[in-house]
């Protein structure tokens, strides 16, 4: 299996959060998962505006545009929050920002940005991630997860809905794209790799390469 691959054909994705709504894990009352639409968008950017990454304040004016923007117009580090909160919620407004929302209540707690590979149009120009069968795969790009709600089972439980959202869509591979040198709950936004293949097996029946 390509190292970045969590999930292929033939091994059934996730099954944590098949209903929408449901709470994902008996362990978690209260914890609710549903896909982001322009109807939770407010709640998508409450996320972001208070603090969820507080300890990781170079990406905390991403909201999740990096993969989006077109980096040979403006440099990224040039670009103001706001612009790229802006620019996020166009993509949300025309469905092309995909992914599921936590909710402890009514409270947003947590999110995983997850499509079609094809959806995230800056996969296919870094050489370093491009693929050539893009059009079977879903990408798991990053997690938010409030610093409360961490260690706790939310982000499994984004991940499955994510497998589970692929898995329907008739996707034969989920990918993930975690740094191996990053340390610590703020620099693992992608998420740590033991963390994915373990969530994935263990909702698969699949034996994930160490």
């Amino acid at each position: 299996m390509h190292p970045r691959r969590i999930c292929s054909q033939g091994k059934q994705f996730s099954a944590s959060t098949r209903v929408e709504g449901r709470t994902p894990d008996p362990n978690m009352a209260g914890i609710v998962v549903r896909e982001l639409t322009p109807d939770f968008l407010d709640e998508w950017l409450r996320l972001f505006d208070h603090g969820a990454l507080a300890d990781n304040p170079g990406s905390s004016g991403c909201y999740c545009y990096f993969y989006h923007a077109y980096h040979a117009a403006q440099d990224w580090d040039a670009r103001p929050a706001a612009e790229n909160r802006e620019a996020a919620c166009g993509l949300s407004f025309t469905g092309r920002l995909k992914g599921y929302l936590a909710f402890d209540e009514r409270r947003p707690v947590g999110w995983v940005h997850a499509a079609p590979c094809l959806l995230i149009p800056n996969l296919q120009l870094d050489a370093s991630l491009a693929i050539d069968d893009a059009d079977r795969v879903g990408s798991v790009i990053c997690f938010v997860i409030a610093a409360p709600y961490r260690h706790r089972g939310v982000a499994g439980a984004l991940l499955g809905a994510a497998c589970d959202s692929f898995h329907a869509q008739g996707l034969a591979v989920a990918e993930a794209y975690p740094r191996t040198a990053a340390h610590g709950d703020g620099s693992n936004y992608h998420g740590p790799m033991r963390f994915i293949r373990l969530r994935v097996s263990r909702h698969s029946g699949s034996a994930m390469d160490e």
